[in-house]
């Protein structure tokens, strides 16, 4: 065996297929993966057909909701099947649940409820004090504990979701952001 072809034939390429290409082309031998499946039920220009909620439904008209109960997920990027955090400041203490939407076209409405993780569900808990990195003013709520979760469906189509809380007086906090 020639030096190169025994490189070759360990990254899979057999010796007559490294005998009959070119110079060239024998560093580079080419893998056959595995099938690979798309696990969403639609398409993104399908879910995007699909009708929506209106804005005035999923959106905060004063752009931050009620300050009495904000939050965050605590992943901006997950995959289908795997299981989103949230972390909500209730300084209330009062019922609340979180609807969840995805982000779209929906026939110009800008968004589709997806789910509605309910009050049983949540935990109302007024959090910690954020920690302040005082040199930049830099607010870090980590150290918040998680008030609910979401388990994303294995066939949930790619996207941007917005979970909104609502409370007993339909009090909201918005983009509670996580790609999806």
């Amino acid at each position: 065996m020639k030096i190169g072809q025994d490189r070759a034939v360990s990254a899979g390429c057999s010796r007559r297929a490294f005998r009959n290409v070119g110079s060239a082309i024998r560093r580079a031998c080419v893998e056959t993966l595995e099938e690979r499946r798309l696990l969403a039920v639609l398409t993104i220009a399908q879910e995007n057909a699909l009708p929506g909620t209106p804005e005035a439904t999923w959106d905060s008209p004063n752009g931050v909701g009620d300050l009495n109960l904000q939050g965050f997920a605590t992943d901006f990027s997950l995959n289908a099947g795997s299981t989103v955090s949230f972390k909500i400041d209730d300084k209330t203490a009062a019922s609340y649940h979180i609807e969840i939407y995805r982000l779209g076209w929906y026939q110009g409405n800008g968004a589709r409820l997806v789910t509605t993780i309910d009050t049983a569900s949540t935990i109302e808990k007024k959090q910690a004090a954020p920690l302040v990195f005082s040199p930049t003013g830099l607010v870090d709520c980590g150290n918040w504990t998680v008030s609910a979760s979401w388990n994303i469906p294995a066939d949930a189509t790619s996207g941007i979701r917005n979970a909104s809380t609502w409370n007993c007086v339909e009090a909201m906090f918005e983009w509670c952001t996580s790609c999806m």
